[in-house]
């Protein structure tokens, strides 16, 4: 018998909250509760979306200390009495939590040095508390039957592993076996090349095995079907910009045609076809500046972030985050991705709130709401009882390899029920 809709789960840090709206779908109930550090207020979006949209507020568990403190008391009032427990109703005899740790640690797009700064990549960096405070709190305080979160795909890597083993152990410890999934957004029904991984626990001595079964991959035009007209672009890109201007100089008004094959971003296609002097007439002094920087560090043998727009076809995005978001080209239109395109791109619902502007990259720090639902639904089928034992305590399974990235000349064609059905499924 199937647990659908009797699911008690608790969603920790929910951050913007598609992680949880996925969950929702999966296990056909809403969260018991929210749980969150003090200061982690993008959750604020997704209580508020409960609250006044889904008509189910939820009370809001608060940890007294911030994101990286590694705190477990929970916050008291002014005059300092508690204001909940640990050993309240909703925390109690829970299926699972679900969890979305900061991933700033182990994320690309974190440049900071490690060497230099405590806010640098690597499996030492203090940002990685959050993932084991959260961890540690869930399976030593809350004890739930499953704890399933997600994270930076370098996690699974050997960039991640200090901290995989630092976690492994914490769940061993705890009475809890492991399973560590990488993923790819684009093989789970978005066209965005988002690859992440998820680390469950399940309370008990062995493991099971998640099953892969791919989702077809709409374009990013049947994602986008049915939103009204756009008015504005997400930082303002638009077809003003020098590297647009380059580009269709270059090719013509089929310009994306050829753009695509070099899959990459403006500077980089300048820089392939010896262009890099020559695209310095369609800028101001600012961006020349930019241009030598470029040039400058190519000389260097290194790496260069100039925010040249990207585009990759059709159907396939980057990975969006904050610094992405605004770089994207729109396919069919000369301008960048509104904010609330960006939200249908991660398949949130057209009626959450966009968060503002100044604040846009809040979308970009979120787990596409199918990419969660899919893997969610594994636990659902794991308390169903339905996934196959590993017979190890501790497993790691790779749907990227597994499900290759789909090349455009590969992509399955979306069934005619069109995007909008298989996210409502």
């Amino acid at each position: 018998m199937s647990n659908f809709g009797k699911v008690r789960w608790a969603a920790f840090q929910p951050l913007i909250g598609g992680c949880d709206i996925g969950a929702e779908k999966s296990f056909g109930c809403k969260p018991t509760c929210v749980i969150d550090y003090d200061g982690v207020a993008n959750s604020d979006l997704y209580l508020n979306y409960m609250a006044n949209v889904k008509k189910t507020p939820l009370k809001h568990f608060v940890i007294d200390g911030g994101a990286y403190s590694l705190a477990k008391e929970l916050k008291k009032d002014e005059e300092g009495n508690p204001i909940y427990s640990w050993s309240d109703p909703e925390l109690q005899n829970l299926d699972v939590v679900v969890g979305v740790p900061i991933c700033a640690g182990l994320s690309s797009a974190n440049t900071q040095n490690s060497s230099t700064s405590k806010m640098g990549r690597g499996s030492d960096a203090m940002q990685n508390n959050n993932m084991l405070g959260m961890l540690d709190i869930t399976l030593n305080t809350i004890k739930p039957k499953v704890y399933i979160f997600e994270n930076a795909y370098k996690l699974a890597t050997p960039l991640g592993a200090g901290i995989k083993e630092k976690l492994v152990k914490l769940a061993n410890e705890a009475g809890y076996a492991t399973n560590i999934v990488k993923v790819n957004t684009i093989n789970h029904g978005l066209p965005q090349n988002r690859t992440r991984t998820f680390f469950v626990a399940y309370r008990g001595d062995v493991a099971p095995l998640m099953t892969y079964e791919p989702t077809p991959c709409p374009t990013i035009m049947d994602v986008l079907e049915g939103l009204p007209p756009q008015q504005s672009a997400f930082q303002e890109r638009s077809s003003d910009d020098g590297w647009i201007q380059y580009l269709k100089d270059k090719w013509g008004p089929n310009y994306r045609e050829e753009w695509a094959k070099h899959a990459s971003a403006a500077d980089f296609v300048a820089d392939e076809c010896g262009d890099m002097e020559m695209a310095k007439k369609y800028f101001d002094e600012k961006g020349k500046k930019i241009i030598d920087y470029c040039i400058s560090k190519k000389a260097q043998g290194k790496g260069w972030m100039s925010g040249a727009p990207l585009y990759y076809g059709p159907s396939k995005l980057p990975s969006l985050y904050g610094r992405s978001m605004g770089r994207c080209w729109h396919p069919t239109e000369e301008r960048g991705f509104s904010l609330r395109e960006c939200m249908r791109l991660m398949a949130m619902p057209d009626d959450f709130e966009c968060p503002p502007k100044g604040k846009a990259g809040m979308i970009g720090q979120n787990v596409p709401v199918c990419t969660a639902a899919y893997y969610t639904n594994q636990v659902l089928k794991y308390l169903d009882g339905e996934l196959k034992m590993s017979e190890q305590k501790n497993v790691e399974q790779d749907f990227c390899s597994t499900g290759a990235i789909r090349k455009e000349a590969k992509l399955k064609p979306l069934p005619k029920t069109g995007f909008a059905a298989i996210m409502k499924n």
